[in-house]
C-alpha cells in the first residue's frame, strides 16, 4: 500500500508521470484528478476538503499494484487502484448510480424545504439492502446524496403514494426513463366498488383527464376478485395526478391509497419494507436504451 504524501515535482517526476500515463492500465478506465474523483464520488464536497480530509491526513492511498504517488490533489490516477481508509472505492459506483428506493408516506418528492419532509431526508435514513455493515450502509447512502453531479428522482410520486421509486445522478438515464413509454404498475384502494366497465374504458384509449391536451393511452386494469374496491393498474405514461384522476374523473371513484408495485421492471422483493434502499445494475439499466 502507498499511503500519501507530499514531495516538489522534479523533471524526472515528469518524465515518470508521462510514462505512466502512457502505459494502458488493466482496469481500462480513465484516470482522473483525485480531487475531482472523491468529490464526484460523494466523499467530500470539495477541493479544499479533499487537501485537508484526504490528502493532509493519508486518508487516501493507492493499491500495491500502483505505479504513481499522489502529491498532489491534482494528481491523475486510476479509480481502481485508489483506497480511502484501506478500502477501495465501491467498483459499482465508479460510474454512476441507481437507486431503488420504496417510498414511504408523508414526503415528497422535491429539495424544496419549504415543502416539508422529502424523500432525499427519508433515503438518508434509508436502510440499505442486503448491506451486513449498517455503518459502512449508511457512509454509502450519505456518499450517494453527496455525489456530483446529485441524484434526482426518477419521476414523482404524491406525498401519500408509497412504493417504487428511482434516483440516478445520470441525467440521459433520467431523461430516457421520463420521456419514453416506461411500464408503471400501480396498487389502488378506492372509496367504492370500481364497476367492471372501467376495464374497457381505461383500455380504450379515449379518456381525456382535465389539464390535458391528449387522451390517456390504454392502460389495463385487474379488478380484484375478493374486493371490488381495489385494483391493479398498469400504464405506460405519467401525467399529473394521472391515476387518481382516471379513477376519479373517468368513475367517480376517489383513490383512497395508491402503491407503486413496479417501475420499468423493477419491483420490492419479500423484506423490502418502506424506508429502505438497494443499489442496481446502472449498466444494464442503460443498456435498455442503448446508452
Amino acid at each position: 500500500m502507498v499511503f500519501v504524501c507530499f514531495a516538489t515535482t522534479t523533471k524526472t517526476d515528469k518524465n515518470e508521470k508521462q510514462n505512466e500515463n502512457e502505459k494502458k492500465k488493466s482496469s481500462g478506465r480513465k484516470k482522473e484528478r483525485v480531487d475531482r474523483l472523491v468529490s464526484r464520488l460523494g466523499y467530500c464536497d470539495g477541493r479544499s476538503r479533499v487537501k485537508t480530509e484526504f490528502l493532509n491526513r493519508n486518508r487516501l492511498s493507492l493499491s500495491s499494484n500502483s505505479t504513481i504517488e499522489i502529491k498532489s490533489p491534482s494528481e491523475k490516477v486510476d479509480p481502481s487502484d485508489v483506497l480511502i481508509d484501506g478500502r477501495h472505492l465501491e467498483s459499482n459506483e465508479l460510474d454512476g448510480v441507481l437507486i431503488l428506493f420504496h417510498k414511504p408516506k408523508d414526503c415528497v418528492c422535491s429539495k424544496e424545504k419549504e415543502e416539508g419532509n422529502n424523500v432525499y431526508d427519508e433515503l438518508m435514513k434509508a436502510t440499505l439492502m442486503d448491506e451486513d455493515d449498517a455503518v459502512n450502509g449508511k457512509e454509502r447512502i450519505e456518499r450517494w446524496l453527496n455525489r456530483v453531479p446529485e441524484i434526482n428522482t426518477v419521476g414523482r410520486l404524491d406525498k401519500d403514494t408509497t412504493g417504487v421509486l428511482l434516483f440516478t445522478d445520470d441525467g440521459k438515464l433520467l431523461h430516457a426513463y421520463t420521456s419514453k413509454k416506461v411500464e408503471k404498475v400501480y396498487e389502488v384502494t378506492c372509496d367504492r366498488e370500481i364497476p367492471s366497465s372501467s376495464i374497457s374504458l381505461f383500455a380504450s384509449g379515449t379518456m381525456k383527464l382535465s389539464g390535458e391536451p391528449k387522451a390517456c393511452l390504454p392502460a389495463k386494469l385487474e379488478i380484484h376478485k375478493t374486493d371490488a374496491a381495489k385494483a391493479t393498474i398498469t400504464l405506460s405514461e405519467g401525467k399529473f395526478h394521472q391515476v387518481k384522476k382516471m379513477f376519479f374523473e373517468g368513475l367517480g371513484c376517489m383513490v383512497t391509497e395508491l402503491h407503486r408495485s413496479s417501475f420499468a421492471g423493477f419491483v420490492l422483493k419479500d423484506g423490502f419494507e418502506p424506508g429502505m434502499c438497494e443499489l442496481l445494475d446502472i449498466t444494464k439499466a442503460r443498456k435498455v436504451f442503448n446508452l
